[in-house]
């Protein structure tokens, strides 16, 4: 847990949640972005996976997300039990809801001392290294303007300025890859994929 002094939080082993570290192994972040079921496809989650892989949803994905959800987080802990309350109801019949739920900021069932930047999912995958997974795998989180599953194709996102290119990487991402990645972190698609590498 040490390497999470980078972040400026003082005391940190006092702040953590229980669930903290008791967690090992794999875990894929999933994200809203429009290639996510491109991202799912290649990782090996099929459709109706029933394999109970441990997922982490982030924001929007709460929702929509056709299988087993051990996690879900959101830096907006406003919407965060919205869209828990929102999950399809074939899903939650299927594979129930969310297990745990997270946030940096006090509402959600789990809160921890993340600052907040570089967007949800960043911030997800300080919760997931946490909780203690060593392999994380980012799928629907390219971090580029190609917008969200949800809208139609000629709608675009904004993430290209809210994550800005910057020295070696991508802000506050390039960062937290050296002092806190440590090689667990990989993407499958856009700028993430490219500064993290693709998981084998």
């Amino acid at each position: 847990m040490d390497d999470f002094d980078s972040l400026g939080i003082r005391d940190f082993t006092h702040q953590l949640p229980d669930l903290a570290g008791a967690y090992c192994g794999l875990v894929f972040v999933v994200g809203s972005a429009r290639c996510v079921w491109d991202d799912l496809h290649r990782a090996g989650m099929t459709k109706n996976d029933d394999s109970h892989k441990h997922v982490l949803c982030v924001n929007d994905m709460i929702m929509h997300y056709p299988g087993s959800v051990e996690h879900a987080y959101s830096n907006n802990h406003v919407w965060l039990p919205k869209w828990i309350q929102a999950r399809r109801d074939q899903y939650i019949t299927r594979w129930g809801k969310p297990r745990y739920n997270h946030s940096n900021r006090a509402g959600g069932q789990h809160t921890w001392p993340w600052p907040g930047h570089g967007t949800s999912g960043l911030n997800a995958v300080y919760t997931a290294i946490a909780l203690g997974y060593e392999d994380i795998r980012l799928c629907g989180i390219p971090l580029d303007d190609s917008g969200h599953y949800f809208e139609p194709e000629w709608m675009t996102s904004n993430f290209v300025r809210e994550v800005p290119d910057k020295d070696d990487g991508l802000k506050y991402w390039s960062n937290a890859k050296k002092r806190i990645f440590k090689g667990r972190v990989t993407s499958y698609s856009g700028r993430t994929m490219k500064l993290l590498g693709e998981p084998s």
